[in-house]
């Protein structure tokens, strides 16, 4: 299960959140608590652009 703490983060920083360090069971819904989902093994982000070139990147 999630951590209940990540519960009370406002959606529009859930929804730029992946998540990590998870243990497998129970199955758990990243999607439906407005996560952007979990992190697998292997997983490259590749980090183009800086928040202050791009405005529309910044948190609300």
């Amino acid at each position: 299960m999630v951590d209940p703490s990540a519960y009370t983060l406002p959606d529009t920083i859930k929804q730029k959140m992946w998540l990590c360090h998870y243990q497998p069971n129970p199955k758990q819904d990243s999607l439906k608590d407005n996560f952007l989902g979990f992190v697998s093994k292997g997983q490259i982000f590749e980090i183009s652009a800086r928040a202050e070139e791009q405005p529309e990147l910044k948190s609300a």
